[in-house]
């Protein structure tokens, strides 16, 4: 989590909007990079 307490994605350390985004972030194309 970042300090705004938000997920941040370890692979492409990328802020995730919410836990719900989560499997929409890890099918995207920045995940995928």
């Amino acid at each position: 989590y970042n300090e705004l307490d938000q997920p941040v994605c370890k692979v492409c350390n990328v802020p995730v909007k919410s836990e719900s985004a989560w499997p929409a972030h890890q099918i995207s194309r920045k995940h995928q990079e």
